[in-house]
């Protein structure tokens, strides 16, 4: 997130516009920041409620990204880069595992990203395969152990993991539980942060280019807000599933 904020305030800066971010928070009470700064343009991370989205327009803001609900034609998943969900439970289901579990995150910070990413792993799933998952928890320091030997128990054989960090204490439960990863369980994550090759045995990882989605974001800002065409979605907006030792 780092890297795809700093690549997109850069592009901004050189057209003259300041980026200004914002994590609303379950059940915050701050005021809206849509509200305070008259913003030129709205972006989010993940669709926007319908509630949401009659909010921003109600303040003035008239160009707002995406700007539908999720599931319409137009929001972020028609992008490439919100494509990870499937090619992780498509990953799980070509190598044999048919009991899939989603491992969520505790961050209040991401609850929207966390959302967007089990609806569309659960859609894939509920096609391919005719079922949901069999479990769906979420993962923090103080339960890992116990959530995942619950889920052996339940005969769970796949994890589709929100993320690295996530993944890694799923890893580390299963080898403090003499579980054999990929053998017993296979596990397949988001986002290929260095932590992903690093850990040993090495995750099977969804990789985006966020440097080149952020500068792909800002191009897609600026058109709203200069009322030009907007940018053609290249290879940067693309994921891509990098298999390693977890599957």
């Amino acid at each position: 997130m780092r890297s795809h904020l700093d690549e997109a305030s850069l592009a901004l800066d050189e057209a003259g516009y300041s980026l200004v971010t914002t994590t609303p928070r379950p059940g915050g009470q701050a005021r809206p920041l849509w509200e305070t700064l008259r913003p030129d343009v709205v972006m989010g991370m993940a669709p926007f409620t319908r509630e949401q989205l009659a909010e921003i327009r109600g303040s003035g803001v008239q160009q707002i990204i995406p700007p539908v609900p999720a599931g319409e034609d137009g929001a972020v998943g028609d992008l490439g880069f919100a494509d990870g969900p499937r090619l992780q439970v498509n990953h799980l289901l070509e190598r044999g595992c048919r009991q899939l579990a989603f491992a969520a995150s505790p961050d209040p910070r991401v609850a929207d990203l966390v959302a967007q990413r089990r609806e569309l792993a659960r859609k894939i799933l509920s096609n391919q395969a005719g079922s949901g998952f069999v479990a769906d928890a979420t993962f923090s320091e103080m339960n890992a152990l116990e959530l995942l030997r619950e889920w052996i128990d339940q005969g769970v054989d796949g994890v589709v993991a929100y993320n690295d960090d996530i993944a890694a204490l799923l890893l580390g439960a299963a080898l403090r539980s003499d579980i054999a990863v990929p053998e017993q369980l296979a596990i397949v994550v988001h986002d290929d942060t260095p932590l992903a090759r690093l850990l040993v045995p090495a995750l099977s990882t969804v990789r985006v280019d966020n440097a080149g989605l952020g500068r792909f974001l800002a191009e897609l800002a600026l058109s709203a807000a200069t009322g030009s065409a907007p940018p053609h979605a290249g290879p940067e907006t693309d994921a891509h599933l990098v298999v390693r030792e977890t599957t």
